[in-house]
């Protein structure tokens, strides 16, 4: 598994990674047609809302949506019928950075490969719904250093032995959803309830 900014072509054989990375990141920022939201955050927190506010708009960001909810993996393992889906599971705090810890984080200068959670109060979430959506699908992001980020986290050194990886048959998934249940609000919906049905 590598992030959408590490599939891209032209990452892949561009000589400066990190100045293609702010380029694209910046290009993409001037071409929106709304301004992102400008968060009152500590230090480099405001960097971190920023990638996670662009990740949801559709651009190729370092960040892998992750998630500790069971059933909201599966929804996104199950989501395109055209191949296989994966499921990967890795200790929940594994490399976990708390959102103090993020203040003093250069997400352009990572020392390592991280998790991390985001905090969203309920008037931020009301404010921009791709981090509502975030609280509810209980999601977190999995960031590698600019520097090996194209190397899939299951063949990282610092993940060795802890990351387990299951295919789901694309002949399998109809199926799968149709057994718990899923449908296109589901994902936008507390998942909670829905726990029992594993």
């Amino acid at each position: 598994m590598i992030s959408s900014l590490s599939r891209l072509t032209d990452f892949k054989t561009c000589p400066d990674r990190e100045i293609f990375e702010r380029d694209r990141i910046n290009k993409f920022e001037a071409a929106h047609t709304e301004p992102l939201h400008k968060l009152s955050r500590v230090g480099h927190q405001q960097d971190w809302y920023r990638l996670i506010q662009l990740q949801h708009l559709g651009c190729p960001t370092r960040l892998i949506d992750w998630s500790i909810d069971n059933l909201t993996a599966m929804y996104f393992a199950t989501n395109n019928f055209e191949k296989d889906g994966a499921l990967f599971s890795i200790p929940v705090f594994w490399n976990h950075r708390t959102w103090e810890e993020l203040q003093d984080t250069d997400p352009y200068n990572l020392p390592e490969p991280m998790m991390i959670t985001p905090v969203v109060s309920s008037s931020l979430g009301k404010e921009f719904p791709g981090l509502r959506n975030l609280t509810h699908q209980m999601g977190k992001f999995f960031v590698a250093p600019i520097s090996y980020s194209h190397i899939p986290i299951e063949q990282l050194s610092i993940c060795e032995g802890l990351i387990s990886k299951i295919i789901i048959t694309k002949e399998a998934k109809q199926d799968i959803r149709n057994s718990l249940g899923f449908d296109e609000a589901f994902i936008y919906s507390h998942l909670s309830s829905k726990l029992s049905n594993l």
